[in-house]
């Protein structure tokens, strides 16, 4: 479902948001003079808050910003969705590689999971196409909140408890989620009169995460976990830099 017409009007990325941002990038370096970043962009309102957000740092870094759009071919609007990202982000002059799942390669049983990890592989393989070290994705505070809950149901240890990582390694490029100290609802503002793509799956309530979502979420103080797992992949960095 589509929030609006195709006719996108200028977002608006406040000084404020922008420099938290830019700090969570920071943290996120180091990068190049002339940093070459990808984003991984659905459509939904996140990514498309983080695009825009990303855009107005790589211009400050007289970067280069270069968009993917997954198109996995699960739904009848999949290829139509694809459409929609492509024209809103000409109408701001770039373009947007979309990148399909084979249809053979679809499966009939844990959908969400396995979308997942063919979404990060079709990325991975791009970022190696084009030469590109780092990855955005849209993953923000609210989504973290939602991990942290969903494996401390499930009993996980300390290191799991600490939710997503700001960084992740994959076989050809950095995995980045700087919106991780980022609300939705100060996404939300990024957005405004924008038209979005709505995944229907996010109403779905048969999907924990969209359970948790209609339960609400309740303040976790995570910061605990999340400076233990530093310590440690601290501690890792520097224990094979000296072997």
């Amino acid at each position: 479902m589509q929030k609006a017409s195709t006719n996108a009007p200028s977002p608006k990325v406040t000084q404020s948001l922008l420099k938290t941002f830019s700090a969570s990038m920071e943290a996120l370096g180091p990068f190049e003079k002339e940093p070459h970043i990808a984003v991984a962009v659905s459509g939904g309102m996140d990514s498309l808050a983080l695009t825009f957000l990303a855009e107005a740092w790589v211009r400050k870094q007289n970067g280069k910003l270069t968009l993917f759009h997954v198109n996995h071919g699960l739904r009848k609007a999949s290829t139509e969705e694809a459409e929609k990202v492509s024209k809103w982000m000409k109408s701001r002059g770039h373009t947007v590689h979309v990148l399909s799942w084979n249809p053979s390669e679809q499966p009939t049983t844990r959908i969400q999971e396995r979308a997942r990890h063919a979404r990060y592989n079709l990325l991975d393989r791009a970022c190696q196409k084009h030469n590109i070290l780092h990855l955005l994705t849209g993953h923000h505070k609210d989504d973290d909140i939602e991990t942290f809950l969903m494996r401390k149901e499930k009993k996980s240890s300390d290191y799991g408890l600490a939710g997503m990582s700001r960084l992740t390694y994959l076989a050809h490029c950095r995995l980045l989620r700087p919106l991780l100290s980022i609300s939705k609802k100060n996404l939300e503002t990024v957005i405004e009169d924008h038209p979005y793509i709505e995944d229907p799956s996010n109403k779905n309530t048969s999907f924990k995460r969209a359970a948790l979502r209609e339960q609400g979420l309740p303040h976790q103080n995570m910061a605990p976990f999340k400076e233990k797992r530093q310590e440690d992949e601290a501690y890792a960095i520097s224990f094979l830099a000296k072997t």
